[in-house]
This record gives C-alpha cells, structure tokens and sequence, in this order.
C-alpha cells in the first residue's frame, strides 16, 4: 500500500464552528479519530457522512493527521473542460459554462446588496414549468403582446393601450 492510499480516508462526520477550524471524524490508517481540517480561504463547506478525505501528517507524525480535502463522487456533476461548479448534495449548484454562461440552480435565491444592477439586452423570467415570459422594463414598447399586470409602484408617464384589454387600474 503507497503512503498515499494509506492516507485516504471516509468521513464519519463533521463539526464547523464559526471563526474556528472544522472538525472531521474520519477512518484513516485503520483507525476512527476527530482530526482538524483545513479549508481554501474565503470557502466553507461541512461535508456529509460517506464523502472521502486524505489527510496529512503534521511534522511527518502520523498520529498528527491534518485533513487537506475533502470530496465526494456521489453528488459530482459532470464538467466541460475549463469548467468550474460548486454544487451539493441536493442538487444545488453555481455552474461557470465553457459557453461563458453562469448556471444557478437552488430552491430559493438571495441576493443582499446595496445595489443590484443587471445588464441585459433581454431579460426573462421562468415561470416554474419551463417556459418564460419577457420583462417589460421602463421605456419599452409593448406590441403583439399581452400584458398581464403592471404593479409595484406608480406608473409616470403616458401610457398606451392598444386592442383588447380587459381590465386597466390607475392609482
């Protein structure tokens, strides 16, 4: 067995107090222990029971392990070359495309900021079943259309309305 392999190791379990290094409770070498795990700057992750780990010895003292990565091959997603992605075991992910495109998939989206700003020559939202309408963005015209709603706020400006139209409130 090559000292490598032999530093290989299953994750039991983790602990991850903030402003502290995490804790993984691993078999490595044959042995179950808790040993400190170091992670990149500025990423955080708590991994689940069953992902895989390799640990160094500190000082060349085995019995001073150091776990460096931790991974797991069961919620890996396939990659283009060049490709980057974070993702977890739900199915959660941030996904930089070869394509030069960002792939965000997730239950709920926060995004706390200042100011948000998005520049897009077309901007469109999903509607949960797969399809997508187009946003209607101050200043755009409005034709061969239907508009469903206009709300948030008052509406400045002339408005025109041409066809049918079912139902029209002004505040």
């Amino acid at each position: 067995m090559s000292w490598l392999s032999a530093l290989l190791g299953t994750v039991r379990s983790t602990t991850q107090a903030a402003g502290a290094r995490g804790k993984v409770q691993a078999r490595i070498l044959g042995a179950e222990d808790e040993h400190e795990r170091v992670q990149p700057y500025g990423f955080t992750s708590r991994p689940i029971a069953g992902a895989e780990c390799i640990a160094l010895p500190t000082g060349g003292n085995h019995d001073e392990l150091v776990v460096i990565v931790i991974g797991d091959r069961r919620y890996s997603i396939a990659l283009a070359a060049g490709e980057v992605a974070i993702s977890d075991d739900r199915g959660q992910k941030i996904h930089l495309t070869q394509s030069g495109g960002i792939v965000i998939v997730g239950k709920d989206v926060t995004v706390t900021c200042g100011t948000a700003t998005l520049s897009a020559s077309t901007v469109l939202l999903g509607d949960g079943s797969g399809g997508r309408r187009r946003v209607v963005r101050e200043g755009d015209i409005v034709t061969g259309a239907t508009l469903v709603s206009v709300s948030g706020g008052p509406v400045t400006g002339a408005i025109a309305i041409a066809g049918s139209t079912t139902q029209v409130t002004a505040s």
